[in-house]
């Protein structure tokens, strides 16, 4: 069985807000992608390659626009890393679950993941599986978050402030991610979803 860390954070917000089942499983089965994901990615492609969307007066990537400021200031945070590397990889066996996900960037013993957001919550990035799953995978104890806090203005991004979460491992954490993971896969199995987490 495989199970991304994304999701596993869905199943953390399913349990958190009292998501019906229905809801839940339909999300699982019938993926959609909307503008929040969007804008994340576009916000990340310009920050890993930002003369490619520089468009002079702002950013666009993919048809999302960025305002030349609010990249100019996220910029001076990417302009700050040792040594970034982009987009890696990584995969933790847990029993018989593969957990994968990739993670934005690593900056020497550093994890880093990006994320933008119209409502910001210190809690919701520290209760996140993600931040676990990525030290434990990568066998790293330093995990930031760098997040965009935006306003969506339809024809344009603005990040109204930027946040920074620092994030390490503690005792028992591999623990802790192993219990929720089996209670993840407990809630595929009776409901009859494991065509959908197919091991590759």
């Amino acid at each position: 069985m495989r199970i991304s860390v994304s999701t596993l954070d869905s199943f953390q917000y399913y349990l958190s807000n009292n998501v019906p089942d229905e809801k839940f499983i339909s999300d699982l089965t019938d993926y959609k992608d909307n503008r929040p994901m969007q804008i994340g990615r576009a916000y990340e492609s310009i920050l890993r390659y930002p003369a490619m969307y520089d468009k002079y007066v702002n950013y666009e990537c993919d048809n999302i626009v960025f305002d030349n400021n609010s990249i100019t200031n996220s910029l001076a945070f990417i302009h700050s890393l040792q040594v970034p590397t982009w987009q890696l990889r990584g995969t933790l066996k847990i029993d018989d679950v593969t957990l994968s996900g990739i993670c934005d960037i690593m900056n020497g013993l550093e994890i880093i993941d990006l994320k933008t957001t119209a409502n910001y919550s210190y809690e919701k990035y520290a209760n996140s599986w993600q931040w676990k799953s990525y030290l434990e995978m990568f066998n790293l104890d330093n995990f930031k978050y760098f997040i965009a806090e935006i306003k969506d203005n339809v024809t344009e991004i603005n990040v109204k402030d930027l946040h920074i979460i620092e994030l390490y491992r503690y005792d028992n954490m591999l623990n802790d991610l192993t219990t929720f993971v089996n209670r993840f896969k407990e809630f595929i199995v009776l409901n009859k979803l494991e065509h959908l987490f197919k091991d590759r």
